[in-house]
């Protein structure tokens, strides 16, 4: 009995799945002897009817010989470099598609084009925002964050650099940096409070502080995530990276995620340990 799932096997489909590559490497070379064929059976209708015959017939059968000829030319050209080509690109497609479905990357975009409010109220889960200070970020959204987190209900971390960090990491981010975030801190609780007294609802609004430099700043709804990575230009739109939680190492959301909660930790034991000392 055949089952409706299971389509009906032939002993063609047997053979061709028992010799693999090498019934693929026959076909290719059976197309390309027709073509091959036609080529030779072209140039050979085309002498015959300039040498031997005359008139109509010389003309018919030279034109057949010249569409036998641009057939088989045609044939060979696309089995030998046409369709090889076209695998290539393919294959080359298909193995990227897999790499950026294992890596969990969703899109990449332009800082500037990203909805944030369409990224903040479409996804479940906990908000977590990792920036030096994003000044210019926070003033524009930290509003609207503190907002859906009051009707929503969702914990917001925010984790900025920290003012007593070393001159040198402070430095990285402009002679303003200690400025900037105490400014930053201010809009987060100005936000907050605003949505408190529109909502009447308490909300859970966090800011941390880490005395540590990181490449790249993120911005983490629930397990997806919007990396951006920072610039030392002026003016100049930065990429950002949509990724998903894939569960394994070599995603780019989990990578990242485990790399600022190894960065919190290291910081955290030095500050243990110069306290020890002192």
């Amino acid at each position: 009995m055949v089952s409706a799932w299971e389509p009906t096997r032939t002993r063609g489909d047997d053979v061709r799945n028992a010799e693999g590559p090498l019934y693929a490497e026959n076909v290719k070379l059976r197309v390309v002897a027709v073509g091959l064929a036609f080529f030779l059976a072209g140039v050979a209708c085309a002498w015959v009817g300039e040498a031997w015959l005359e008139g109509v017939s010389s003309q018919t059968v030279s034109s057949v010989g010249t569409a036998l000829f641009t057939l088989g030319l045609g044939t060979i050209a696309y089995e030998v470099w046409l369709r090889r080509s076209v695998t290539r690109e393919m294959l080359a497609a298909h193995r990227l598609s897999i790499d950026l479905t294992r890596a969990g990357i969703l899109e990449i975009n332009s800082v500037r084009d990203v909805d944030w409010k369409d990224f903040v109220d479409s996804n479940a889960g906990d908000m977590t925002i990792v920036v030096p200070h994003a000044r210019t970020w926070s003033a524009a959204h930290a509003q609207m964050v503190c907002e859906l987190a009051a009707t929503k209900n969702f914990k917001v971390t925010v984790c900025l650099l920290d003012p007593s960090a070393p001159k040198e990491i402070l430095e990285l981010y402009g002679h303003r940096t200690r400025e900037y975030l105490a400014e930053v801190e201010e809009q987060w609780r100005r936000g907050e409070a605003t949505a408190r007294d529109r909502s009447g609802h308490a909300l859970r609004i966090e800011v941390e502080r880490l005395a540590a430099h990181t490449p790249h700043s993120f911005y983490r709804k629930g397990d997806v995530m919007w990396v951006v990575l920072h610039s030392r230009q002026r003016d100049h739109s930065r990429p950002a990276i949509l990724c998903a939680r894939t569960g394994h190492n070599d995603g780019l959301f989990d990578w990242v995620y485990a790399e600022w909660r190894a960065c919190k930790a290291r910081v955290a034991a030095q500050a243990t340990s110069k306290g020890k000392e002192s």
